[in-house]
């Protein structure tokens, strides 16, 4: 397997985050608790999907996971996400294993900079 460079962007765009969240604390961390109650079972289904070959439930669920790493503002995941959703898309799912590596570890990232929103309560 391939080693596959994570993107440019930040691992936590913050001001992403606070406009997501309009400043309020409670959104913040209501926001940072469903990414880290959501992104590890959907990282399973996502895997399994994969390996069933399912293209359709893959670009489903990295569109739906995309779009929640983006508004909390996990753009290296978002942009991982994106990848996978469009090689779905167009019914390959060659680089699915390499994507879905990188992003266990963005997340892994991600999940490092929102324990202290977390832990703010």
């Amino acid at each position: 397997m391939k080693k596959r460079e994570p993107p440019s962007a930040p691992i936590l765009d913050l001001q992403q985050l606070e406009e997501s969240c309009l400043g309020d604390a409670r959104l913040r961390r209501a926001l940072a608790q469903a990414f880290r109650d959501d992104v590890r079972p959907a990282l399973d289904r996502l895997e399994a999907a994969v390996a069933a070959g399912d293209t359709r439930t893959v670009e489903f669920d990295a569109h739906r996971l995309k779009g929640l790493c983006g508004v909390i503002g996990a753009a290296r995941c978002a942009a991982l996400l994106g990848a996978l959703e469009s090689g779905a898309r167009a019914r390959g799912l060659a680089d699915a294993a390499d994507l879905l590596a990188a992003l266990r570890e963005e997340v892994g990232r991600v999940e490092g900079l929102i324990a202290p929103i977390l832990d703010a309560a």
